[in-house]
């Protein structure tokens, strides 16, 4: 009796787990394919991306390419108090322990919507302002208008959060935590990340 239950138990589980993979499956070849990148174009130097926009754009096959500055850095204080300092809860203690990726942009990047504040207008030129994902703010327990202190290759740049965004990350395109307002880090020696977009019968 007990061997036919546990062989029971057991088929229902093979049974449970190739319903799962076959839904994934189904999700992955269905709509993530379909907007997925094919490609992803990282540590790109300003004095390449002129010359690999244009290779790629004249590419056969091309649809789109989507690029962004990136630059690495790390979260030092939280409402002006020191982050070492600061209580998190366990799962956003990871803040403390690692850099970050960041970018600045006038525009908001595709695959995001803005749930909270607003977007800084295309010629802003004020004060630094910043762009949060949600769960982070969360997890940082702040709000709009809340100042978060970065160190950014050196540089201590403190900037108010001016609107939270809600990320999808199921789009696999480019998106940071946190981005800043124009004006503060062109001058940095930062480099590219990048997505392109071509034909899936044009692939290799």
């Amino acid at each position: 009796k007990n061997i036919i239950t546990c062989f029971g138990i057991g088929i229902t589980l093979l049974i449970v787990i190739s319903l799962v993979e076959y839904n994934l499956n189904k999700e992955i070849n269905l709509s993530i394919k379909e907007t997925a990148p094919s490609f992803f174009l990282v540590d790109i130097q300003k004095s390449q991306f002129d010359q690999l926009e244009n290779l790629v754009s004249n590419s056969d096959g091309f649809k789109n390419i989507n690029a962004a500055p990136s630059l690495r850095g790390r979260l030092i204080k939280v409402k002006n108090t020191k982050i070492e300092n600061y209580k998190l809860s366990d799962d956003a203690k990871w803040l403390k322990k690692y850099d970050f990726g960041a970018t600045f942009s006038n525009k908001l990047p595709m695959n995001s919507d803005v749930i909270e504040g607003e977007w800084w207008p295309l010629n802003y030129n004020g004060i630094p302002l910043i762009s949060i994902d949600k769960n982070i703010a969360n997890d940082l327990k702040v709000k709009l208008g809340d100042t978060l202190t970065f160190n950014i290759l050196g540089r201590e740049i403190t900037a108010k959060i001016s609107n939270l965004r809600e990320i999808n990350w199921q789009s696999f395109g480019i998106n940071f935590f946190v981005i800043f307002s124009p004006g503060i880090l062109e001058k940095s020696p930062y480099s590219y990340l990048a997505t392109a977009k071509i034909n899936s019968e044009k692939e290799i």
